[in-house]
């Protein structure tokens, strides 16, 4: 009887010790799974977040290559605004570039070029995702060929465009700490013969996050 009782009470002490340790298989199992997931999703999000920055820079890189090749060949005394002065930036632009050279001095082509940045006319300044692509009252750079003819043409360089550069916002402060004032996401900047161009761009993830990127380039006046 006693023999009896002392193999159950053995027993009974494995049992336990069984249980508790599959208790604690299963919390660490539970722990290693949940750890796991959480590297998993912030993978997946960092992924998709890379992949939408890879896609702004590439609608950057079109629109920077674009402005600096038709701003390399500007005629600077036909600037306007001269950008020189008081005002060194603005975010429109119109100039004439060089057709020829006659005795060494620049002739004009008659057909002027701009760039400005304007309102999405798809998504209007209401506070209001207009087009339902994830951004709200964006912007675009518009460049047009034959600006102040009878003819011009225009056409969308870059759109997404942020109302202000990155870092700043509405409200009359210098956030970004640039030393502009609520300056638009479409910037150009002069000082001496060398043109700083600056744009901002945002959309949103496969997430629905919001992925903000600016980029810039920079042209000497030659002529």
């Amino acid at each position: 009887m006693k023999l009896h009782d002392e193999q159950q009470g053995q027993w009974s002490n494995r049992t336990g010790s069984t249980l508790l340790e599959v208790s604690i298989s299963i919390a660490m199992v539970s722990i290693v799974l949940g750890v796991a997931a959480m590297v998993g999703i912030a993978g997946r999000k960092a992924f998709v977040t890379a992949n939408k920055q890879a896609q702004l820079d590439s609608q950057l890189k079109i629109a920077l290559d674009r402005i600096s090749a038709e701003l390399g060949s500007a005629i600077s005394s036909s600037l306007d605004p001269q950008l020189t002065g008081m005002v060194t930036d603005t975010d429109e632009i119109s100039l004439a570039q060089v057709l020829g050279i006659v005795d060494g001095v620049p002739v004009p082509s008659p057909d002027l070029i701009s760039f400005s940045f304007e309102d999405d006319p798809n998504d209007p300044v209401d506070g209001l995702d207009n087009d339902n692509d994830g951004v709200v009252d964006e912007a675009r750079v518009v460049f047009v060929r034959g600006s102040g003819g009878t003819s011009p043409s225009a056409i969308t360089i870059c759109k997404n465009v942020r109302r202000h550069l990155q870092g700043e916002e509405e409200g009359g402060g210098d956030e970004n700490g640039n030393g502009l004032i609520d300056e638009s996401g479409f910037l150009i900047q002069r000082d001496g013969n060398l043109l700083s161009i600056k744009i901002t761009v945002q959309g949103t993830n496969a997430n629905g996050e919001s992925v903000t990127k600016t980029s810039s380039a920079s042209i000497v006046l030659r002529n």
